[in-house]
């Protein structure tokens, strides 16, 4: 049943339900003015927004419901997992066109419960809105984390190592799969990268208790992009090792057929939700207690951003990756 035969509160009647179990800091959940929760006691707050349109982030002709879900919920704890802290809670705007589905709503409340559920971050409430022709998502997720633990994009210095987890590239293959109509089963791993990304907060907790991190980043624009922040904002230049990223054969292969570098894809896909950090070199030891964690170049003194390719050939970092504006 669409949605303009349900009207507002009969909306709110199918999703307040579909929520699941209200954590005990929750003290008023889902149907209040506000949310009311008990933070824990002498730590900080972190809080994150971010949204999804129709159009520009997904296309319901090649994404389900459930992963469009997912998804706006693994943006949101991936930037609290990449400052080192633990969400708690999310608030969620849904603007919804009227000939949307009612089980379609279903769907997509259930992949923004079921991807929080795995983090313990509960939905605390909402907005519901009309729209026009496009479905647009809204999430705020509020975190916390432990006084002076909390990690930015500005703390690397000169000499620190720079670290990836996991590999990349597997997020923009999964989306060209799906836009190209080709085999999802021919890349499966791809194809679940991009619709349903796992957030890395556990790790992000280990690596943070275990090391003394100085700059950390989640890839969501591009491992370019991303490492451009951090570079920015630490006011350091970088060498990345092109010949130290672990390059799944997924990529290989789909590079291939499109008779592209998988180092492109490499270098640019976003939506990863890998780590992204920097260490003090003497650290590199430790590193080695973490499987799904390579070292991938270091810290310059000079503003100069370079790749150093499998040869040993050097070429500046030119912008790769996502931005809204410059298309």
């Amino acid at each position: 049943m669409k949605v303009a035969k349900i009207g507002e509160f009969g909306l709110l009647d199918r999703i307040i339900p579909r929520l699941g179990r209200r954590p005990d800091f929750l003290l008023i959940g889902p149907g209040d003015d506000a949310a009311l929760w008990r933070p824990t006691p002498g730590w900080e707050q972190l809080i994150t927004c971010d949204c999804l349109v129709e159009g520009v982030h997904f296309d319901t002709e090649r994404m389900d419901f459930y992963s469009v879900g997912w998804r706006a919920m693994t943006a949101n704890l991936s930037d609290i997992a990449a400052m080192g802290g633990v969400p708690r809670l999310a608030v969620v705007t849904l603007a919804l066109p009227l000939d949307v589905e009612s089980e379609h709503v279903d769907e997509l409340v259930r992949g923004m419960v079921e991807c929080g559920g795995t983090a313990d971050c509960a939905i605390a409430g909402g907005d519901l809105s009309a729209s026009g022709e496009t479905l647009f998502i809204s999430l705020t997720v509020s975190g916390e984390v432990e006084p002076g633990r909390v990690l930015t994009r500005s703390g690397a210095g000169a000499g620190n190592i720079i670290c990836l987890s996991g590999n990349v590239g597997g997020s923009r293959v999964g989306l060209e799969v799906l836009m190209s109509g080709a085999g999802k089963n021919d890349y499966p791993a791809s194809v679940e990268r991009f619709l349903q990304p796992r957030p890395r907060i556990d790790l992000a907790r280990r690596l943070a208790r275990s090391l003394a991190l100085t700059a950390m980043i989640d890839v969501s624009d591009g491992l370019v992009s991303d490492l451009g922040h951090i570079c920015s904002m630490s006011g350091l230049g970088c060498r990345l090792r092109t010949a130290d990223i672990v390059i799944d054969e997924e990529v290989v292969s789909w590079a291939g057929a499109m008779k592209k570098d998988p180092l492109e894809y490499i270098l640019s896909s976003g939506e990863e939700y890998e780590l992204l950090f920097t260490v003090s070199p003497e650290q590199a030891e430790i590193i080695k207690e973490f499987p799904e964690v390579r070292i991938i170049g270091e810290m310059t003194k000079a503003a100069e951003r370079l790749i150093i390719d499998h040869n040993g050939s050097s070429s500046n970092i030119e912008r790769q990756g996502w931005d809204h504006f410059l298309q």
